[in-house]
């Protein structure tokens, strides 16, 4: 009887861990985009004229559809850069169009469109939100700044 009630606790015991281990989750928070470089076709544009860059880029798995999310939206700032300096997010966002993979270039250049820029010099960053299959919540990652002169 003693034997019996003991074999019943470890079987208790150990359909309680299994339970257990079946209800925890792992995580993958390795960032979604890793930007390795990003190239502007041209670093002075008339006002009204778009931005175009190629990026080369590392990116995971499991961050678009039809397993996760992604956006890419955009911003932009005359500068000098300080904190009282102004920047405006641009009315344009898309799902991100970055493949997955590793050292990966898109087959042709990301094109922004801008607003009418007074001249001067400004900067332009993307902000891009992943949302992974694995990943604890969403990501959010900043591009590295662009730099661009607008001449009259």
């Amino acid at each position: 009887m003693l034997i019996i009630a003991v074999m019943l606790a470890i079987v208790s015991l150990t359909s309680s861990a299994i339970t257990a281990v079946a209800r925890s989750v792992i995580y993958d928070d390795r960032p979604a985009l890793v930007v390795r470089s990003i190239e502007p076709l041209s670093t002075t544009l008339q006002p009204g004229q778009p931005l175009e860059y190629y990026m080369t880029y590392d990116k995971r798995a499991g961050c678009d559809f039809p397993e996760g999310k992604s956006e890419v939206n955009y911003r932009v700032w005359h500068y000098p850069l300080d904190q009282s300096a102004w920047y405006v997010w641009l009315d344009y966002s898309r799902p991100s169009r970055a493949a997955p993979g590793v050292a990966m270039r898109l087959p042709d250049p990301s094109r922004i469109p801008l607003p009418v820029l007074a001249p001067g010099t400004y900067g332009f960053q993307f902000r891009s939100i992943y949302h992974c299959r694995t990943a604890s919540g969403p990501q959010v990652i900043d591009g590295p700044i662009i730099r661009f002169t607008v001449v009259p």
